[in-house]
């Protein structure tokens, strides 16, 4: 299983209905091929003071694309996904080999792990071996009609400007 793991500047992306990418965060990266991810708290001023440092904050497991991100890279909601924010474990004494590479002086920003081959980051993925699917995969499979909450500006615009017609174009751009 390939396992992304990454450092967290900000909370609150994933939102609590496990949409990843909903603030556009790690953009590009979000098209990784990767079978889970796991968000960790940075060691920088803005997650210390968010209280997420060095903590566990996400998990998901199972990826799957439920809408695209202003940015133009994909949503991604998770098959399993559980969510601790500042209430996570402690991520340097659950992997500290893992830790030391992830906050060393130069440390990286993320890494793409294997877990067949790293013990740590499968102690990492057990924690989330008994959560539920995130609530943005639910509702893409109950869904009959567009989720607003999933589609793109540009495709609400096309939405709206081909039903609208106006004689004066500059007041609608």
């Amino acid at each position: 299983m390939r396992v992304f793991l990454y450092k967290r500047t900000h909370p609150y992306d994933p939102d609590d209905s496990g949409r990843f990418g909903i603030y556009c965060c790690m953009r590009r990266a979000r098209g990784y091929e990767f079978d889970a991810v796991v968000g960790i708290g940075g060691i920088g001023s803005n997650p210390v003071r968010a209280g997420i440092a060095k903590r566990i904050n996400w998990i998901g497991i199972g990826p799957h694309k439920v809408g695209n991100g202003e940015d133009g890279f994909p949503i991604l909601g998770f098959e399993q996904f559980i969510k601790w924010e500042d209430k996570g474990r402690n991520f340097s004494k659950l992997a500290p080999k893992l830790a030391k590479r992830m906050y060393s002086g130069y440390g990286v920003r993320y890494l793409m792990l294997d877990s067949e081959s790293n013990t740590e980051i499968n102690k990492v993925l057990k924690l989330a071996s008994k959560a539920g699917p995130s609530r943005a995969l639910l509702k893409r499979k109950s869904a009959t009609k567009p989720n607003p909450c999933t589609t793109t500006r540009r495709e609400i615009q096309t939405k709206i400007s081909s039903k609208h017609k106006c004689k004066d174009r500059k007041i609608c751009r």
